[in-house]
């Protein structure tokens, strides 16, 4: 049986080794956020097109929403080809921009790992 102060001790003794573990963690992170600074173009460009990528993906649900909610309710029957085409439009819009992300960070990746 193991007894309360065996459990302190062993407490005490771990717990400068996750601070250390801490410490080291940021201490490369912040050696790799020096490759990579050099390279911050195509990251930055990378994230813009993951928020418009994002924002894309996100205005087709609410393009059907308004086709069940308010186009067909109301019987307007002649539009659906036009939301039809717009949806196509913002899938093909959302394919380029995903394409365009992955391109842009692929390229920081690879520029990152070259200065290393």
């Amino acid at each position: 049986m193991i007894k309360a102060n065996t459990i302190d001790k062993i407490n005490t003794q771990v717990e400068p080794e996750k601070s250390e573990e801490k410490v080291e963690t940021q201490n490369l992170y912040l050696r790799l956020f020096s490759y990579g600074l050099p390279h911050k173009t195509p990251f930055l460009l990378g994230i813009l097109l993951t928020i418009f990528g994002s924002f894309v993906t996100f205005f087709v649900p609410q393009i059907n929403r308004y086709v069940i909610d308010v186009i067909i309710p109301a019987k307007q029957f002649n539009m659906l080809p036009w939301v039809a085409a717009l949806i196509l439009l913002m899938s093909l819009v959302g394919g380029i921009l995903s394409f365009l992300q992955l391109y842009a960070i692929k390229i920081f990746g690879e520029n990152t790992i070259k200065s290393i």
